[in-house]
């Protein structure tokens, strides 16, 4: 069975291709919009689970959440930082937690793509480690 961060990262991947693919092929504005939607909705969870992910660390590790707010403040989601906190907290399973250098190395990663490899690298790293595991109970 496929890692579920690594298939998030196929599917946002694969989905991209496939529009530029489309964009040069004959499809209906219809059929273009609807591609577009589920392109937003992909990236969205994508986001969701790299979200989940950093702030699972910073639950764990607190020396994180300076490194952790940074990446919130280049996601452009600081001002949900809270909301966050308290949502991923109830839900984050700390003993499956990735040891604190690892999550420090996630953490790093964390921020917008700006091509596919940053997201893959992202979700690479994220899953080499168990943090997979240590948001599992979130989903």
């Amino acid at each position: 069975m496929m890692n579920p961060i690594r298939h998030t990262t196929v599917v946002v991947a694969a989905t991209t291709c496939l529009l530029a693919a489309l964009a040069r092929a004959d499809i209906t504005p219809g059929q273009l919009t609807e591609l577009q939607s589920q392109v937003a909705m992909q990236q969205a969870m994508a986001m969701a689970t790299m979200i989940a992910i950093i702030e699972g660390c910073a639950q764990t590790y607190p020396a994180l959440r300076p490194a952790v707010h940074g990446a919130y403040v280049e996601l452009g989601v600081d001002r949900g930082e809270d909301r966050f906190s308290k949502a991923i907290g109830a839900c984050v399973d700390k003993g499956s937690a990735p040891k604190e250098s690892e999550c420090d190395g996630v953490v790093r990663l964390a921020g917008p793509p700006q091509n596919h490899r940053g997201l893959q690298s992202f979700f690479d790293a994220a899953s080499q480690t168990s943090a997979g595991k240590m948001i599992a109970s979130c989903k």
